[in-house]
């Protein structure tokens, strides 16, 4: 994949912004350093041997909150597009809006699903007084205001960082080496991400291959096999319409791809492919076409 000029450069810093979802969370988990040491002396064991980490609730316990902060994980990568290893990911204007009503109502249902578990605590550690047996110690539970204390939700948008932007009382040269190695880390970041928009059709569309190459018509002896469902054209449905979204760059291959994708692989359902070998053939044929024009972008 060619690298971004500087005048697509420039313009990728109007068109986007680094976005950085921390959600902070209670494990329910605490070191039991009685318990270490009694399996330590029970089996002459060495303290450098381990730890008994010891669960304090149920896990089911957590699942409704964990479900929401799975969820909103899952939007904020598929909304975004990879940036550095810090957590923080590139949002475009045109996906601002729709970003940040879907993570603020995630929050909102996180800020219950917290509430609600809260208001069961009390409940959930009398279980855990059954599970745990003579190993239970009511000290290092929270009260159900210390239990909420416990997660947090923070959503940071940033400007997408330039080498002109480093301003530091160094000599000029240090400076100048400085704001160059800060132009070839953002520059190689947005390749990597315009990239990743090819890497996620790859995905879908080698699916799509291998469902339809591999599925066979069930008959008056035989059941179908290798069957597929909706999603199989959803999905790409789905990506093809978010394109436009994750376009930073609009690049005009992209916006002719999303429409490729639509027009070639979704124009029919998952049942029309079941019942016609003709469209399941054809549409896998165009589906390995795409893969094949697309291969040298990811």
């Amino acid at each position: 994949m060619s690298e971004l000029n500087g005048a697509a450069m420039s313009a990728i810093y109007s068109r986007g912004m680094i976005a950085n979802l921390n959600i902070g969370q209670w494990n329910g988990s605490r070191i039991d350093r009685d318990l270490t040491n009694e399996v330590h002396a029970n089996h002459g064991m060495k303290e450098s041997a381990g730890k008994y980490v010891k669960q304090l609730l149920p896990v089911e316990f957590f699942a409704p909150i964990q479900k929401v902060v799975s969820a909103a994980r899952a939007e904020h990568i598929a909304l975004t597009l990879p940036w550095l290893n810090n957590g923080g990911r590139i949002l475009s204007v045109k996906a601002h809006d729709t970003y940040t009503a879907r993570i603020a109502a995630l929050e909102t249902e996180f800020k219950s699903a917290v509430q609600d578990r809260a208001n069961v605590l009390p409940s959930a550690i009398d279980q855990a007084r059954v599970i745990l047996n003579g190993s239970f110690d009511a000290t290092v539970y929270p009260t159900q205001d210390g239990f909420k204390r416990r997660y947090s939700w923070n959503v940071g948008l940033f400007p997408i960082p330039r080498g002109a932007d480093f301003r530091v009382e160094l000599g000029d040269a240090q400076c100048d080496a400085i704001r160059a190695d800060i132009e070839r880390s953002s520059q190689a970041s947005l390749n990597a991400a315009i990239a990743d928009v090819y890497v996620r059709v790859g995905k879908v569309v080698s699916a799509m291959v291998e469902r339809l190459q591999g599925y066979k018509p069930g008959s008056e002896k035989e059941r179908a096999s290798g069957a597929f469902h909706a999603s199989l054209v959803e999905n790409i449905r789905d990506l093809a319409g978010l394109i436009p979204a994750l376009n930073i760059a609009d690049d005009s291959r992209l916006t002719s791809l999303s429409d490729r994708l639509l027009r070639e692989l979704c124009e029919h359902d998952a049942k029309a492919l079941k019942d016609s070998d003709n469209l399941r053939i054809g549409t896998a044929a165009k589906a390995q076409a795409i893969l094949s024009d697309i291969s040298s972008f990811m």
